[in-house]
């Protein structure tokens, strides 16, 4: 199902062209926009001036497109992460907590994908030049993405909770 096309900022060129099927950016389609994401991955990877937000990213692009989040598992590591990141300051144990408590077998239903996931897309950070901006924009991309799911927040919180007091109760340190 296309998603409507959302309010970014975007050079003029990308902003006419078709938008990816479950962001809604104007980049050209999915694929487009995977190319996009990955050329960031690659970035995060290659210049640690910019490694700072990779996971926040990550968790972004994924609560946006919807096949990297199908399983229950996937869509708990990104929704705590970007809880975790935005409503605890990024706390180190609790995103170990998150990493431990999600290794292995975990079950649950996914809730269903928001239509709108978020009026900032990957375009917000595609364009941020330097480092600096390059941070502030993924975390107000992540700002928007979290205010889209919304619905959510109390079971990322309550998720979180237990992921901590499980990590707490194994022999594995936060």
């Amino acid at each position: 199902m296309a998603r409507p096309k959302a309010a970014m900022t975007a050079r003029s060129a990308e902003t006419s062209a078709q938008p990816c099927e479950d962001c809604g950016a104007p980049i050209g389609g999915r694929e487009r926009c995977d190319k996009l994401f990955h050329q960031l991955i690659a970035r995060d990877f290659s210049d640690a001036l910019y490694f700072g937000s990779h996971r926040l990213l990550v968790d972004c692009y994924a609560m946006q497109h919807e096949r990297y989040i199908h399983s229950y598992k996937s869509f708990a590591a990104h929704l705590t992460g970007l809880c975790c990141a935005l409503e605890f300051a990024d706390d180190a144990k609790l995103m170990r907590a998150i990493h431990l408590g999600l290794d292995g077998n975990v079950k649950g239903d996914r809730p269903p994908v928001p239509r709108d996931r978020g009026e900032l897309t990957i375009l917000s950070v595609i364009h941020a030049g330097g480092a600096a901006r390059h941070h502030e924009a993924v975390r107000a991309w992540a700002d928007s993405v979290w205010r889209a799911w919304s619905q959510q927040h109390e079971l990322a919180r309550t998720l979180l909770r237990e992921l901590r007091i499980a990590a707490e109760n194994t022999n594995r340190e936060l």
